[in-house]
């Protein structure tokens, strides 16, 4: 492994706290690239779910530009994070390193949702508006 990809792994891994609070007890590749998808699997759930929640309270044009935004941000997200591990593409630790980076962006996109949700009625920077 030469020394940038070794940087590369290590700043994705200090970069979230999942990996060392939730799969400390893996023992192989295997079980760490298992345990983070585990927990990507999770925060997915929980971002579509916030996603649905701001979804109901959109409507018309709203809606279909949240739906575009969402889809796009999706593709962002993938396409960011096989940038950003490319260095370990080849290797037996790019599952755990995709995972590690899409639990990163998804966290980020949660923040964005439950500030949008926890927004007060008539906030004009929440952007729900009447059709």
């Amino acid at each position: 492994m030469t020394i940038q990809k070794l940087i590369l792994a290590l700043l994705l891994l200090t970069s979230t706290s999942v990996f060392v609070e939730d799969c400390s007890n893996s023992k192989t590749q295997t079980d760490y690239n298992d345990c983070e998808n585990a927990e990507y699997s999770k925060l997915d759930k929980t971002l579509n779910h916030k996603y649905q929640q701001i979804l109901a309270k959109t409507q018309g044009q709203q809606k279909k530009l949240l739906i575009q935004a969402q889809r796009e941000w999706i593709r962002f997200r993938d396409n960011d994070c096989e940038f950003q591990t490319y260095a370990t593409a080849m290797g037996s630790i790019h599952p755990m390193m995709m995972a590690i980076c899409l639990q990163a962006k998804t966290e980020s996109r949660i923040d964005d949702l439950n500030k949008m949700l926890q927004c007060k009625e008539g906030d004009m920077s929440c952007g729900f508006a009447e059709d």
